[in-house]
């Protein structure tokens, strides 16, 4: 493993990066690593420095300059202060984005320091009992226990609700579901609550570095049980 000073940068942005990948990377390597968000059409377009993950985790900082970002709710209006709604991009530089704001999709937050956090993909967003529940809010609390690494979570169908979550959550020997559930209760909405919550050493990753969604659609039929042990 590379000891701190050796290393001197790392850049990431193909895919969310969890805040406790990004802690444990800066605890080991030093103040490294650059977190990159952006489009297809409108190329980089935000990141979050070391000194800004330090401080917050789960940020994709702010805009370069020459970017223009909003977060606009489903009426076009936007959105206030810690607020979720959509990101919109407009780049300088971008033949795509230039003369119009490109929708990336993506659901977003800002704080009051004008930094950026997604908070998913806008069709990943559940409503589960007419309350709207963002997978991403549920994974990062996940990721606070301390025997969880990484958490994943996917949209179900519930005959009573509606929607409903299923967390995976790749954690370390000793940890259970039931556990978990215990420890999640204290800390998030009812409506947030995971209805099925699978444990596993290792979440699957794809080809392309990100979580295989697929393999989890699989673990998930596979098991009948509402709360599992992969």
């Amino acid at each position: 493993m590379p000891q701190k000073g050796r290393l001197k940068t790392v850049l990431t942005g193909s895919a969310m990066l969890s805040a406790e990948a990004a802690r444990r990377t800066l605890e080991q390597w030093g103040n490294v690593l650059y977190n990159l968000f952006g489009t297809t059409e409108t190329g980089f377009a935000l990141m979050a420095a070391p000194e800004q993950l330090a401080a917050k985790p789960d940020s994709i900082g702010r805009p370069f300059p020459g970017v223009t970002v909003e977060i606009r709710r489903a009426d076009g209006s936007l959105c206030g202060i810690g607020e979720t709604g959509s990101l919109w991009l407009k780049t300088g530089w971008s033949a795509q984005s230039r003369n119009h704001d490109v929708c990336t999709g993506d659901l977003a937050k800002a704080d009051a320091d004008g930094d950026i956090f997604l908070q998913g993909r806008a069709d990943d967003m559940a409503v589960c009992g007419g309350e709207n529940v963002y997978p991403q809010d549920v994974c990062r609390m996940t990721e606070q226990h301390p025997k969880v690494r990484q958490a994943a979570v996917l949209v179900i169908e519930h005959a009573e609700y509606g929607q409903a979550l299923a967390l995976f959550a790749e954690a370390e020997k000793g940890l259970d579901a039931a556990a978990l559930r215990l420890w999640l209760a204290g800390r998030l909405a009812r409506y947030q609550m995971p209805q099925r919550i699978g444990i596993t050493r290792e979440l699957p990753i794809s080809e392309a570095g990100k979580i295989d969604r697929r393999q989890l659609n699989e673990w998930l039929s596979a098991h009948c049980e509402r709360d599992f042990l992969l």
